[in-house]
C-alpha cells in the first residue's frame, strides 16, 4: 500500500502534488504556433453541434476494499469531517453549502478554512438535467458533486477528498463505495482509479433536438 506524505508547511500544500505520482490537470493550454489536436477539434465539434447532437458519456466506479485504497498521513492543517444528516452540519458549513435531507456531507478544512465538500447519497438520486436515475441499493453510498475552492483545484486535495470519505464510509461498514466520472476528464478518471476504484458501468447519453437518449454498458474491467 503506497503511504503519501504532505508538507509540513501548511503555506506549501498547493506544492503536495509534486510528491504525487498521479499529478496532473484536466488539459493542457495549446500555446501558439503549436498543431492543434485530434482531441481540440472534437471538443471544438461537439461545442458547435451540442444545441442539436449532445453526447456524452458517464464512468462509474466502485470500490470495496480499504486494503487497496492509498493511505494518507495525518498532517495538522487538514481535517475531514463527515456530517451524517442536515441536523449535524455547523452554521459555517451550511452557509458555505446547503445539505440535503437524507445524505451525509463530507466537508474539507485547511486550518479552519472551508475548502472543498462530496456529497453522499444513501439512496436512489435523479440528476433532472439528463433525466437519469442512479440506483443505490442497500449497503451501498454514491459520492457526487464534489468541490474545491478554484485556488487548491491544482493541487491534489481532491484525492484527499475521495479517498478520505471513501474510507471513512467503508469503516462505518458500508459495502460498496461508488462514484461517476465524466468520461471526458481523462484526469480524474486516472485520478479515480489511482485511489483504488474499479471501472464498472459506463452510461452513454444523447441529446438529439432536446430529446434525451441513454445506454447503459456493464463492464467487469
Amino acid at each position: 500500500m503506497d503511504v503519501y506524505y504532505l508538507p509540513g508547511d501548511t503555506s506549501v500544500l498547493r506544492l503536495w502534488e509534486a510528491s504525487i505520482p498521479f499529478r496532473g490537470k484536466d488539459a493542457v493550454q495549446r500555446k501558439p504556433g503549436h498543431i492543434i489536436s485530434i482531441a481540440q477539434i472534437l471538443r471544438y465539434l461537439k461545442a458547435l453541434f451540442s444545441p442539436l447532437l449532445y453526447l456524452q458519456a458517464i464512468r462509474y466506479y466502485q470500490t470495496d476494499d480499504i486494503r487497496a485504497m492509498p493511505r494518507f498521513l495525518p498532517h495538522p492543517a487538514l481535517q475531514l469531517d463527515l456530517f451524517e444528516g442536515m441536523a449535524t452540519v455547523p452554521d459555517d458549513v451550511e452557509r458555505f453549502v446547503q445539505p440535503y435531507p437524507g445524505e451525509s456531507l463530507s466537508v474539507l478544512f485547511v486550518g479552519k478554512k472551508i475548502v472543498g465538500f462530496v456529497r453522499a447519497a444513501f439512496k436512489s438520486i435523479y440528476f433532472s438535467q439528463v433525466r437519469v436515475s442512479l440506483d443505490v441499493r442497500p449497503g451501498e453510498v454514491f459520492l457526487y458533486d464534489a468541490f474545491l475552492l478554484p485556488e487548491y483545484r491544482e493541487s491534489q486535495l481532491s484525492s484527499y477528498l475521495i479517498s478520505g470519505t471513501a474510507r471513512k464510509l467503508l469503516e462505518q461498514g458500508f459495502g460498496r463505495v461508488l462514484v461517476g466520472i465524466s468520461d471526458d476528464s481523462l484526469h480524474s478518471r486516472t485520478m479515480i482509479e489511482k485511489l483504488g476504484f474499479r471501472h464498472y458501468h459506463t452510461l452513454n447519453l444523447y441529446r438529439i433536438l432536446g430529446m434525451w437518449f441513454c445506454k447503459a454498458i456493464n463492464t467487469s474491467s
